[in-house]
């Protein structure tokens, strides 16, 4: 089986390989699958993040969501947490030191209903290989019956990845083309 680092970069560059035309079209497509779920209309707190680089770009639509819902969106704290955070503008983002905006409000720490995860590649069966730093990880292992969804594109999808201990995987994981269900 090829390591996490390997796949990452492969999917890294699949996803930076479909235009800017692709990504959007297909970021409607998923946006659309999301807002059409009966668990996104009844969550009053969804925990999203701000894309950046070729992820599927959320962002607008989370502002959107904000007027009738609480929108958190993570904010580091150290070199390995991060803490959640409201937003209702683009006024109350600046960006951190990865250039990913996150939230001046203060912090959030209420219960919350759902939460989308980005990552570079998912399995079929929610397994996750992020950025490489572990933030989600962490956070998500205290947030255990919380719903977790993954938004990627379908060239993101995977047979398998390899999973480590300390690893959390993703309820289901929504593309453009299916939603994949953790078994």
């Amino acid at each position: 089986m090829r390591t996490k680092e390997t796949l990452r970069a492969e999917c890294l560059k699949k996803r930076s390989a479909l235009s800017s035309e692709i990504r959007a079209e297909k970021t409607k497509l998923i946006v659309s699958t999301l807002e059409n779920t009966e668990q996104l209309k009844q969550s009053g707190v969804i925990l999203g993040y701000w894309a950046i680089n070729e992820e599927v770009n959320i962002n607008e639509v989370l502002i959107d969501w904000s007027h009738s819902k609480t929108i958190l969106l993570p904010r580091l704290i150290n070199a390995e947490q991060f803490e959640v955070a409201p937003i209702e503008s683009l006024a109350d983002l600046k960006e951190n030191r990865w250039r990913i905006k996150e939230p001046t409000t203060p912090a959030y720490w209420g219960p919350i209903d759902l939460i989308l995860v980005p990552g570079v590649a998912f399995g079929k069966n929610g397994e996750r290989i992020g950025m490489g730093k572990g933030y989600y990880d962490r956070f998500l292992k205290n947030h255990s019956t919380t719903p977790k969804w993954g938004l990627a594109f379908q060239e993101q999808i995977l047979d398998q990845i390899p999973n480590e201990s300390y690893d959390v995987p993703v309820d289901l994981v929504v593309t453009e083309k299916q939603v994949y269900q953790r078994k």
